[in-house]
C-alpha cells in the first residue's frame, strides 16, 4: 500500500484502534545560547536526553501533495510531551491538540519517490502549547520547543506515527531549538545513532529506590515517599538488621503522588525498607 493510500484510509480506522503511547528517546549536545540563554552554566557540548511522547492514533490534517510528497500534520488528540534535560535544567513542553495550522504541531514529510524523508515537531505558546517546566523563560512571552528529524532517504517513514512506522536507523541528523521571546534560543544537536522509538509500555526502566521521610507519634510509626507510577513499592519489615531475612508487609502501586503508610508502634524494636520494582504489565 502507498504511503499516499495508507494515511488516507487510517483515518477511517483509527476510531476503532485503541491509541498507544509512542516514545522516542535520544541523546545530544548543546550547541549555541544567544539572550538569556547565554550564561556559563549552559556550556556548548553540555550533554542533553530528549523524552517525546504521543498518542499513535491522532489524526492528520493533510497539508499538501505535490510532486510525490505528502505532508501531514498531526494536531488533533495529539497528545505531544517533550522533555529536554542539560544538567541540572529541564524543559517540558506539552499540548494536547494545537489549534491552528501554522506553526504545525508534529509534521511529516513523505515521498513516494527516492527523496528525503522528515518530522518536523513545535509546541508552541501561541498555538495550546504549555510548558510545566522552562528555565529561563521570560514572563508570558511566546515560547516554543522545536526538534526536526532529517531521514537520509524516503524509508525513514511508513504510513502513519505508529512505533513501527518509524525507523531510525535511516535518520541522518536532528536538531532543535528552545525560544522564548525575540533573541532568546537555545540550540541543540540529537546523535543519529542514538535515536531509539518504542511504545512507552514496552520500555524497560530500572526501579529507582525512593528517599523515605520517617516520623512517629505516641502509637504510630509513619513511612511517606514520593511514587513513581511505572513502579510498585513493598514495603518489608525485620526486627533484626542482621539478619538476611525481610518480612513483606505490604505492595502499593505507585501514582506519580506521595504514599504515606502508617504502621502501628511494637514494644520491640521493628525496622522498615521500602523496596522499588517494576510495575507487571497489564494485559
Amino acid at each position: 500500500m502507498s504511503k499516499f493510500l495508507a494515511v488516507i484510509g487510517g483515518v477511517a480506522l483509527c476510531t476503532s484502534i485503541q491509541a498507544e503511547t509512542v516514545l522516542w528517546k535520544a541523546t545530544g549536545n548543546l550547541t549555541t545560547g544567544t539572550g538569556v540563554f547565554l550564561r556559563q552554566d549552559l556550556s556548548p557540548d553540555d550533554p542533553v536526553t530528549i523524552r517525546i511522547t504521543y498518542d499513535d492514533q491522532a489524526i492528520p490534517q493533510l497539508r499538501g501533495s505535490a510532486l510525490g510528497q505528502l505532508d501531514s500534520d498531526y494536531r488533533t488528540s495529539i497528545n505531544l510531551r517533550v522533555i529536554l534535560t542539560s544538567g541540572s535544567y529541564t524543559w517540558e513542553g506539552f499540548v494536547e491538540s494545537a489549534a491552528t495550522t501554522i506553526p504545525t504541531t508534529f509534521l511529516t514529510i513523505t515521498n513516494t519517490f527516492q527523496s528525503l524523508e522528515r518530522v518536523q515537531l513545535d509546541i508552541s505558546s501561541a498555538d495550546n502549547g504549555t510548558f510545566p517546566s522552562f528555565p529561563f523563560r521570560l514572563g508570558e512571552s511566546d515560547s516554543s520547543l522545536f526538534l526536526n528529524f532529517r531521514a537520509n532517504s524516503r524509508d525513514f517513514l511508513d504510513s502513519g506515527i505508529s512505533a513501527g512506522d518509524i525507523h531510525p536507523a535511516e535518520l541522518s541528523s536532528a536538531t532543535g531549538k528552545i525560544s522564548t521571546g525575540v533573541g532568546n534560543n537555545l540550540t541543540f544537536t540529537i546523535e543519529p545513532t542514538s535515536l531509539e522509538v518504542l511504545f512507552e509500555a514496552d520500555e524497560t526502566i530500572t526501579p529507582i529506590a525512593p528517599v523515605l521521610t520517617t516520623s512517629n507519634n505516641s502509637e504510630n510509626f509513619i513511612l511517606t515517599w514520593q511514587s513513581d507510577f511505572r513502579f510498585r513499592y513493598r514495603v518489608e519489615s525485620t526486627s533484626d538488621l542482621s539478619s538476611d531475612t525481610w518480612d513483606e508487609v505490604e505492595t502499593r502501586f505507585g501514582t506519580d503522588a506521595i504514599i504515606t503508610r502508617i504502621y502501628p508502634l511494637t514494644s520491640s524494636a521493628l525496622f522498615y525498607r521500602v523496596v522499588a520494582l517494576e510495575r507487571p504489565l497489564l494485559n
